[in-house]
């Protein structure tokens, strides 16, 4: 006969295997592209500035992780301390209203539509690598 403390255990310990499946699998399934963000992110180095291809780099992870997989950062304008990027989306390349902004002083990264923001490199990082 099943306790009711084992049926709470048995549930507690489903729920932590799914949430654990969970996280593993969304890591998994991208971990080349995983791999080339973790890379390219330990080559930032936040203390000297962001020059203009760390820039463009914080940019393509952005348009990876938050906008679009297929598609590419155009060259950056410079002004008022921040890198601005405008986009071409989809395979036929189409130019986007949407720009990427990334301040040339902290790292940290957005989106003019209304995507999510990151204060820092450290929270860009932590975004992208570990969702969190």
């Amino acid at each position: 006969m099943v306790t009711k403390l084992g049926k709470w255990v048995a549930a507690l310990a489903l729920l932590g295997a799914v949430a654990i499946g969970g996280w593993v699998l969304r890591h998994y399934w991208k971990t080349p592209l995983w791999n080339e963000h973790r890379k390219s992110f330990a080559a930032i180095h936040v203390e000297d500035g962001i020059d203009e291809h760390e820039a463009e780099t914080l940019a393509r992870a952005y348009l990876d992780e938050f906008i679009s997989g297929c598609g590419a950062p155009m060259a950056p304008t410079a002004s008022a301390g921040s890198w601005s990027f405008q986009l071409k989306l989809g395979v036929a390349g189409e130019l986007s209203a949407e720009t990427i902004r990334v301040d040339a002083r902290t790292g940290a990264t957005s989106s003019s539509q209304g995507r999510p923001s990151f204060s820092s490199l450290a929270a860009f990082r932590r975004a992208v690598l570990w969702g969190l």
